[in-house]
């Protein structure tokens, strides 16, 4: 398995993470919260409980406040690479979604991990997540 900077250019890695990190899908259209609830289209969200790049409570609050999402959680070790690690059970859950079913129970999963708002800004995170989510 060749490296990832054989396969890859690095430069590539510099543009896509400046490129996600300045991302802003409420850029002027006014409040986040209400942005997202404003998105009505059928959305998966995939979120890597492992992941420090982009921690799996943004996932939960993207899932939360868009009428039409699932949240599929990967429980994982793995990090932010997980979502390759993981690639097959990942595909497979994308073709059920796109299909129109429920890529997962994400019922049993979320027993795990629950919802805990946070009353300053509405945002979610996972209890026992140390990345930023409430306690």
């Amino acid at each position: 398995n060749p490296k990832p900077t054989r396969r890859f250019d690095p430069n590539c890695y510099i543009q896509l993470t400046y490129t996600l990190d300045s991302h802003d899908v409420a850029a002027d259209r006014g409040d986040y919260l209400e942005t997202l609830r404003s998105l009505s289209h059928r959305t998966m969200v995939v979120g890597i409980t492992s992941d420090v790049l982009y921690p799996f409570h943004l996932s939960q609050e993207l899932a939360a406040h868009m009428p039409a999402a699932v949240l599929h959680p990967i429980d994982s070790t793995h990090g932010h690479d997980a979502f390759l690690i993981e690639i097959e059970g990942l595909n497979k859950s994308i073709a059920t979604w796109r299909r129109g079913g429920d890529p997962m129970d994400t019922r049993a999963q979320m027993q795990k991990l629950t919802l805990t708002p946070t009353p300053k800004d509405g945002t979610v995170g996972a209890k026992g997540d140390t990345q930023g989510g409430t306690q």
